[in-house]
């Protein structure tokens, strides 16, 4: 004779609905982080690409993540150059948005400086491996992304970053 007991089924069905409460921060916990990763990588490749005898450096002060918008089933962040350039060389003031999209893209006698598209995909590897740390990371019970750290190698998303729960 078989005997069948659900006294864990209870448990299981709290572990469900903590869980559940958990999803909805992480997906604003997990663009954030990998917002501020690709923010980082066109810094930096922006600062060493764009390089020359008429650069300021107003792309690289310039760039900011504006614009964090967390829904029930979407979150996005936007990394924009922002401000205004006046100076000799842009005397009716010019948007940095504006001077960022040249260098991408180039214009008549002025070749095209990918530093985003090759930031971007520079960044990616990076921050998908961030988002899958943090995601493992809550789902083994830490409170929030705030207890997570990554430990090791975030170089390649084939080798899944260890995260350090801690419930403190």
């Amino acid at each position: 004779m078989a005997i069948f007991e659900t006294g864990a089924i209870d448990s299981l069905i709290n572990d469900l609905e903590i869980s559940a409460n958990k999803t909805a921060d992480m997906y604003g916990d997990v663009v954030d982080a990998m917002g501020d990763e690709f923010l980082q990588e066109q810094k930096q490749t922006a600062g060493t690409m764009l390089v020359g005898q008429y650069y300021k450096g107003y792309i690289v002060n310039g760039l900011r993540k504006k614009g964090k918008v967390r829904m029930a089933n979407k979150s996005y962040v936007d990394i924009v150059p922002d401000g205004t350039v006046t100076d000799y060389h842009h005397k009716r003031g010019t948007r940095v948005g504006e001077i960022a999209f040249i260098n991408e893209y180039g214009k008549r006698g002025q070749p095209a400086r990918p530093w985003m598209s090759t930031a971007n995909d520079k960044a990616l590897p990076k921050a998908i491996a961030k988002a899958i740390a943090i995601i493992a990371c809550l789902l083994l019970n830490a409170k929030s992304s705030a207890h997570c750290s990554l430990v090791g190698t975030t170089d390649r998303v084939s080798l899944l970053p260890m995260a350090i729960c801690s419930s403190s």
